[in-house]
């Protein structure tokens, strides 16, 4: 059981979830909220950013002492560690912003957007379509298809 609807979401977005759900499924599912207006998709964020992985050729990663992202000088002991790395949302753009009134909050992840909600310090928590949303998702298994 998950305490708050960010909880549950990330834990989806992980991949870790025995229902087979994760990041791509959680996206996809956002686009429902987008479509009723109770969350806003940047437009640099499309349907090819959904989904996308990537992972390390570890020849190509290792620089003789250690595995190197391509992507930032983050440094790893493994590359199992590289890839979960470059399987996070690290590197993703900015896919969500808060449809709150005097908020212009981006995040990268749904989950961090639901944490951002739900400290009830901006004007999106006031909005009673989000409301309905955050509760779609809390208790229905429609909007996650879960």
């Amino acid at each position: 059981m998950f305490i708050k609807v960010s909880d549950l979401i990330l834990h989806l977005e992980s991949g870790s979830c025995p229902s087979g759900k994760n990041l791509a499924d959680v996206d996809y599912a956002a686009r429902q909220l987008s479509d009723h207006g109770m969350l806003i998709i940047l437009s640099d964020f499309t349907n090819n950013d959904i989904g996308v992985s990537y992972r390390a050729d570890p020849a190509l990663a290792w620089n003789g002492y250690e595995y190197e992202c391509g992507f930032c000088p983050a440094l790893f002991h493994s590359i199992n560690a590289l890839n979960s790395h470059l399987a996070s949302p690290k590197h993703r753009p900015y896919a969500y912003q808060c449809p709150g009134d005097r908020c212009n909050k981006k995040f990268k992840t749904l989950s961090a957007f639901f944490q951002h909600y739900e400290t009830q310090t901006c004007s999106a928590s006031e909005n009673m379509r989000l409301q309905i949303g955050y509760g779609g998702l809390a208790t229905g298994r429609l909007m996650l298809g879960y």
